[in-house]
């Protein structure tokens, strides 16, 4: 009786038969298409901005390199989440009407004499068209024009009064992400005769539009004109975070820092300072590179 054949063997024959008819086939198939194995493919040309020298030189991050960056990620969304809920709130129309009613009775007299110079030049118009009134026959011209001087002026004086209505939709709209429409509002109040003590409100609230709709641009001119030209409003500290913010989200690292040093030197209060380090911290330590 023979003895019997390892079942290595058997499977190693099979494989080997199996092997040489797959390589034959393939062999028939790239002759059949025309396959030469002599012919050589086109050149790869290194382009003259790179270094061919260090070409192969970049070494894909490590898991704990990864690990960092997916935690400092982490904590600038936190960190601008807890910023953006501080200054960008506005769950009421607390800032809308804060002192609205102050300084009233000041404004008012302002408002006065801006009326009383207003309305001795609507006087004199009058008075110079009831003048030519009485030339009707030969002034009807002058008197036209008269006239449509004198509607330009009183619908130019209207334009100019502050309605407290318009100051406050524009914050209705923000609060409602109607971020364009806020905008378009800001712009319309700041055009009219508006109280001095708002207008920080005003620019903090035309910046933050500004912010929400990421133009970057358009909201630190805003921010930074409320900064340098109201040092005293009550709306400086949240205002220079948030164009601290700004600056950092548009890649300006180093404008950003001095707004926060600057700002940190004017003690504010602890909350505000407290995100202001972190800020300052998270930028010292990542660059914003490409931050959205």
């Amino acid at each position: 009786m023979q003895p019997k054949k390892p079942r290595w063997a058997l499977t190693s024959i099979i494989l080997v038969i199996c092997l040489s008819g797959c390589v034959k086939a393939w062999q028939d198939d790239f002759a059949g298409e025309g396959y030469d194995d002599n012919s050589t493919e086109e050149a790869f040309i290194v382009p003259e901005s790179i270094d061919p020298a260090e070409m192969y030189q970049w070494q894909p991050p490590s898991e704990q390199e990864l690990g960092a960056r997916r935690l400092r990620q982490r904590e600038l969304d936190s960190l601008t989440s807890e910023i953006e809920a501080l200054v960008l709130g506005f769950s009421d129309l607390e800032l809308a009407t804060r002192n609205l009613d102050g300084g009233k009775a000041t404004w008012d007299q302002k408002l006065a004499e801006l009326d009383r110079a207003m309305m001795a030049q609507i006087a004199e118009l009058e008075k110079t068209n009831n003048a030519s009134r009485e030339k009707l026959a030969s002034l009807k011209g002058s008197v036209s024009k008269l006239e449509s001087e004198l509607q330009e002026i009183i619908r130019a004086r209207e334009s100019k009064n502050f309605r407290s209505g318009q100051y406050r939709t524009a914050f209705t709209m923000f609060r409602s992400k109607n971020y364009k429409g806020a905008v378009a509002q800001f712009l319309r109040v700041l055009k009219t005769r508006y109280p001095a003590h708002l207008r920080d409100n005003i620019l903090f609230g035309l910046g933050a539009s500004f912010y929400k709709l990421r133009n970057w641009k358009r909201a630190s001119t805003s921010l930074e004109t409320l900064v340098k030209q109201v040092p005293k409003g009550d709306k400086w500290q949240e205002a220079s975070l948030l164009l601290a913010l700004t600056h950092y989200r548009n890649a300006n690292r180093s404008r950003a820092l001095h707004i926060l040093q600057k700002a940190m030197e004017r003690n504010p209060p602890p909350r505000i300072h407290h995100l202001m380090k972190r800020l300052d911290i998270r930028i010292q330590e990542d660059p914003p590179v490409g931050v959205n």
